[in-house]
Protein backbone atom coordinates (compact mmCIF):
# COMPACT_ATOMS: atom_id res chain seq x y z
CA UNK A 1 0.00 0.00 0.00
CA UNK A 2 1.35 3.45 -0.91
CA UNK A 3 2.44 5.75 1.93
CA UNK A 4 -0.07 8.35 0.75
CA UNK A 5 -2.92 5.85 1.16
CA UNK A 6 -1.62 4.78 4.58
CA UNK A 7 -1.64 8.39 5.72
CA UNK A 8 -5.20 8.89 4.46
CA UNK A 9 -6.44 5.80 6.29
CA UNK A 10 -4.90 7.03 9.55
CA UNK A 11 -6.30 10.53 9.11
CA UNK A 12 -9.75 9.19 8.26
CA UNK A 13 -9.68 7.10 11.42
CA UNK A 14 -8.75 10.14 13.52
CA UNK A 15 -11.62 12.09 11.98
CA UNK A 16 -14.12 9.30 12.66
CA UNK A 17 -12.89 8.94 16.27
CA UNK A 18 -13.72 12.61 16.84
CA UNK A 19 -17.21 12.38 15.35
CA UNK A 20 -16.56 13.75 11.86
CA UNK A 21 -18.56 12.04 9.09
CA UNK A 22 -18.11 11.84 5.33
CA UNK A 23 -21.70 10.67 4.90
CA UNK A 24 -24.94 11.07 6.80
CA UNK A 25 -25.69 8.12 9.07
CA UNK A 26 -27.67 7.31 12.21
CA UNK A 27 -25.29 9.41 14.33
CA UNK A 28 -25.88 12.62 12.39
CA UNK A 29 -25.48 14.57 9.18
CA UNK A 30 -22.29 14.53 7.13
CA UNK A 31 -19.94 17.27 8.38
CA UNK A 32 -16.92 16.71 6.09
CA UNK A 33 -16.84 18.24 2.64
CA UNK A 34 -14.25 17.32 0.05
CA UNK A 35 -12.74 20.07 -2.03
CA UNK A 36 -13.99 20.94 -5.51
CA UNK A 37 -17.25 19.07 -5.09
CA UNK A 38 -15.70 15.59 -4.93
CA UNK A 39 -18.24 13.08 -3.62
CA UNK A 40 -17.04 10.62 -1.01
CA UNK A 41 -19.20 7.80 -2.39
CA UNK A 42 -17.52 8.20 -5.79
CA UNK A 43 -14.02 8.69 -4.46
CA UNK A 44 -12.85 5.10 -3.99
CA UNK A 45 -9.71 4.28 -2.01
CA UNK A 46 -7.24 6.49 -3.85
CA UNK A 47 -7.49 9.83 -2.08
CA UNK A 48 -4.18 10.92 -3.62
CA UNK A 49 -5.44 10.58 -7.19
CA UNK A 50 -8.95 11.97 -6.89
CA UNK A 51 -10.73 13.53 -9.84
CA UNK A 52 -12.39 16.86 -9.21
CA UNK A 53 -15.43 18.27 -11.00
CA UNK A 54 -13.16 20.00 -13.50
CA UNK A 55 -11.28 16.74 -14.23
CA UNK A 56 -8.14 17.69 -12.28
CA UNK A 57 -6.40 14.79 -10.52
CA UNK A 58 -4.35 14.90 -7.35
CA UNK A 59 -4.54 14.97 -3.57
CA UNK A 60 -7.60 16.57 -2.01
CA UNK A 61 -8.15 18.44 1.22
CA UNK A 62 -10.99 17.99 3.68
CA UNK A 63 -13.18 20.78 4.96
CA UNK A 64 -14.80 20.24 8.37
CA UNK A 65 -18.12 22.03 8.82
CA UNK A 66 -19.93 23.50 11.80
CA UNK A 67 -23.53 22.59 12.67
CA UNK A 68 -24.81 25.13 10.17
CA UNK A 69 -22.71 23.70 7.34
CA UNK A 70 -20.19 26.54 7.30
CA UNK A 71 -16.46 26.05 6.88
CA UNK A 72 -14.75 25.53 10.23
CA UNK A 73 -11.51 23.58 9.76
CA UNK A 74 -9.31 22.81 6.77
CA UNK A 75 -7.55 19.43 6.99
CA UNK A 76 -4.33 19.47 4.99
CA UNK A 77 -3.17 15.86 4.60
CA UNK A 78 0.33 14.96 3.47
CA UNK A 79 1.99 11.60 2.91
CA UNK A 80 3.82 10.01 5.86
CA UNK A 81 7.30 10.99 4.65
CA UNK A 82 6.43 14.71 4.48
CA UNK A 83 6.58 17.15 7.40
CA UNK A 84 2.99 18.47 7.79
CA UNK A 85 4.32 21.95 8.58
CA UNK A 86 5.66 22.19 5.03
CA UNK A 87 2.05 22.75 3.92
CA UNK A 88 1.37 25.70 6.23
CA UNK A 89 1.11 28.42 3.64
CA UNK A 90 -0.74 26.25 1.14
CA UNK A 91 -3.31 25.40 3.82
CA UNK A 92 -3.60 29.00 4.99
CA UNK A 93 -4.38 30.22 1.49
CA UNK A 94 -7.10 27.60 1.11
CA UNK A 95 -8.51 28.36 4.57
CA UNK A 96 -8.61 32.05 3.73
CA UNK A 97 -10.49 31.35 0.51
CA UNK A 98 -13.17 29.29 2.25
CA UNK A 99 -13.26 31.51 5.36
CA UNK A 100 -12.13 28.77 7.77
CA UNK A 101 -10.28 29.90 10.88
CA UNK A 102 -8.69 26.58 11.89
CA UNK A 103 -6.31 24.23 10.09
CA UNK A 104 -5.25 20.67 10.87
CA UNK A 105 -1.93 19.67 9.30
CA UNK A 106 -1.27 15.93 9.35
CA UNK A 107 0.72 13.16 7.73
CA UNK A 108 -1.16 10.43 9.56
CA UNK A 109 1.42 10.21 12.35
CA UNK A 110 2.10 13.81 13.33
CA UNK A 111 -0.76 16.28 13.69
CA UNK A 112 -0.92 20.04 14.26
CA UNK A 113 -3.87 22.29 15.03
CA UNK A 114 -3.49 25.88 13.91
CA UNK A 115 -5.71 28.75 14.97
CA UNK A 116 -4.80 31.17 12.21
CA UNK A 117 -5.96 34.13 14.30
CA UNK A 118 -3.68 33.38 17.24
CA UNK A 119 -0.15 31.99 17.24
CA UNK A 120 1.42 29.05 15.46
CA UNK A 121 0.43 25.39 14.85
CA UNK A 122 0.51 23.26 18.00
CA UNK A 123 0.93 19.50 18.15
CA UNK A 124 -2.18 17.47 19.03
CA UNK A 125 -2.71 13.77 19.71
CA UNK A 126 -6.44 13.70 18.86
CA UNK A 127 -8.42 15.68 16.35
CA UNK A 128 -10.88 18.18 17.88
CA UNK A 129 -14.57 17.40 17.83
CA UNK A 130 -17.09 19.70 16.18
CA UNK A 131 -18.28 20.79 19.62
CA UNK A 132 -14.84 21.44 21.09
CA UNK A 133 -13.56 23.45 18.14
CA UNK A 134 -16.79 25.47 18.00
CA UNK A 135 -16.49 26.29 21.71
CA UNK A 136 -12.85 27.28 21.21
CA UNK A 137 -13.86 29.53 18.33
CA UNK A 138 -16.39 31.28 20.56
CA UNK A 139 -13.92 31.72 23.42
CA UNK A 140 -12.74 35.28 24.01
CA UNK A 141 -9.61 35.59 26.18
CA UNK A 142 -9.89 37.84 29.22
CA UNK A 143 -6.59 39.76 29.54
CA UNK A 144 -7.51 41.06 32.99
CA UNK A 145 -8.11 37.55 34.31
CA UNK A 146 -4.74 36.44 32.96
CA UNK A 147 -2.90 39.38 34.51
CA UNK A 148 -4.59 38.83 37.88
CA UNK A 149 -3.74 35.10 38.02
CA UNK A 150 -1.04 34.55 40.67
CA UNK A 151 2.10 32.84 39.34
CA UNK A 152 3.82 31.11 42.25
CA UNK A 153 5.51 27.80 43.07
CA UNK A 154 2.10 26.03 42.97
CA UNK A 155 1.00 27.37 39.58
CA UNK A 156 1.77 24.26 37.51
CA UNK A 157 0.56 21.89 40.21
CA UNK A 158 -2.76 23.74 40.34
CA UNK A 159 -3.51 22.71 36.75
CA UNK A 160 -2.12 19.19 36.98
CA UNK A 161 -3.30 18.03 40.43
CA UNK A 162 -6.66 19.64 41.31
CA UNK A 163 -7.25 19.60 45.06
CA UNK A 164 -3.54 19.28 45.86
CA UNK A 165 -3.87 21.71 48.78
CA UNK A 166 -6.06 19.22 50.67
CA UNK A 167 -3.43 16.48 50.53
CA UNK A 168 -1.91 15.83 54.00
CA UNK A 169 1.57 15.63 52.45
CA UNK A 170 1.17 19.13 51.02
CA UNK A 171 -0.17 20.52 54.28
CA UNK A 172 2.85 19.17 56.18
CA UNK A 173 5.71 21.71 56.03
CA UNK A 174 8.36 18.98 56.04
CA UNK A 175 6.78 16.85 53.31
CA UNK A 176 5.61 19.72 51.09
CA UNK A 177 8.82 20.14 49.00
CA UNK A 178 8.89 16.40 48.26
CA UNK A 179 5.18 16.40 47.46
CA UNK A 180 5.62 19.25 44.99
CA UNK A 181 8.27 17.34 43.09
CA UNK A 182 6.89 13.80 43.35
CA UNK A 183 3.20 14.60 43.09
CA UNK A 184 3.62 16.59 39.91
CA UNK A 185 6.21 14.13 38.62
CA UNK A 186 3.82 11.19 39.07
CA UNK A 187 1.07 13.01 37.22
CA UNK A 188 3.28 13.96 34.28
CA UNK A 189 4.81 10.49 34.06
CA UNK A 190 1.37 8.87 33.82
CA UNK A 191 0.20 11.45 31.28
CA UNK A 192 3.35 10.92 29.20
CA UNK A 193 3.03 7.13 29.22
CA UNK A 194 -0.65 7.34 28.34
CA UNK A 195 0.10 9.74 25.47
CA UNK A 196 2.85 7.53 24.03
CA UNK A 197 0.71 4.42 24.33
CA UNK A 198 -2.26 6.13 22.68
CA UNK A 199 -0.27 7.68 19.82
CA UNK A 200 2.23 4.94 19.06
CA UNK A 201 0.88 1.77 20.69
CA UNK A 202 3.81 1.50 23.13
CA UNK A 203 2.84 -1.24 25.68
CA UNK A 204 5.74 -1.03 28.16
CA UNK A 205 8.11 1.65 29.45
CA UNK A 206 11.57 1.48 30.99
CA UNK A 207 13.11 4.20 33.17
CA UNK A 208 16.81 4.52 34.05
CA UNK A 209 17.13 6.62 37.22
CA UNK A 210 20.23 7.69 39.11
CA UNK A 211 20.49 5.98 42.48
CA UNK A 212 20.88 9.26 44.35
CA UNK A 213 17.73 10.71 42.76
CA UNK A 214 15.34 9.51 45.45
CA UNK A 215 12.53 11.90 44.54
CA UNK A 216 12.41 10.60 40.94
CA UNK A 217 12.43 7.00 42.15
CA UNK A 218 9.50 7.82 44.41
CA UNK A 219 7.59 9.59 41.61
CA UNK A 220 8.04 6.67 39.20
CA UNK A 221 7.01 4.21 41.93
CA UNK A 222 3.86 6.26 42.61
CA UNK A 223 3.14 6.22 38.86
CA UNK A 224 3.19 2.41 38.86
CA UNK A 225 6.75 1.60 37.82
CA UNK A 226 8.44 -1.37 39.49
CA UNK A 227 12.09 -2.16 40.13
CA UNK A 228 13.56 -4.70 37.75
CA UNK A 229 16.92 -6.35 37.01
CA UNK A 230 19.75 -3.78 36.98
CA UNK A 231 21.26 -2.63 33.73
CA UNK A 232 24.76 -4.10 33.59
CA UNK A 233 26.11 -0.92 32.02
CA UNK A 234 24.74 1.32 34.77
CA UNK A 235 24.21 -0.95 37.79
CA UNK A 236 26.68 1.01 39.92
CA UNK A 237 25.07 4.37 39.29
CA UNK A 238 21.43 3.81 38.38
CA UNK A 239 18.38 1.63 38.87
CA UNK A 240 15.98 0.30 36.24
CA UNK A 241 12.21 0.54 36.62
CA UNK A 242 9.58 -0.79 34.23
CA UNK A 243 5.89 -0.24 33.70
CA UNK A 244 3.31 -2.04 31.52
CA UNK A 245 0.20 -0.21 30.38
CA UNK A 246 -3.09 -1.79 31.42
CA UNK A 247 -6.69 -1.34 30.27
CA UNK A 248 -7.36 1.06 33.15
CA UNK A 249 -4.52 3.31 31.95
CA UNK A 250 -5.97 3.52 28.43
CA UNK A 251 -9.42 4.28 29.82
CA UNK A 252 -8.00 6.95 32.13
CA UNK A 253 -6.11 8.58 29.25
CA UNK A 254 -9.18 8.58 26.99
CA UNK A 255 -11.13 10.42 29.70
CA UNK A 256 -8.75 13.34 29.77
Amino acid sequence: MAKEAQARIKINKRLEESGWRFETDNTGSANIRLEAGVKFAELGDDFENAETHDKRRGAIDFLLLDKDGRALVVVEAKKESVDPLSAKEQARNYACNVNARFIILSNGNIHYLWDTKHGNPETISRFPTQESITQYQAYTPNPTEFVDTPIDENYIMESQIPGFARDPAFQDDVQRPTFRGCGLGEKLIRLGCGQMSHDYGVPTFTALIKKENISSQYAFTKAGFQMTDPDRHHEKTAIVMKYAMGDHDHAEHQDR
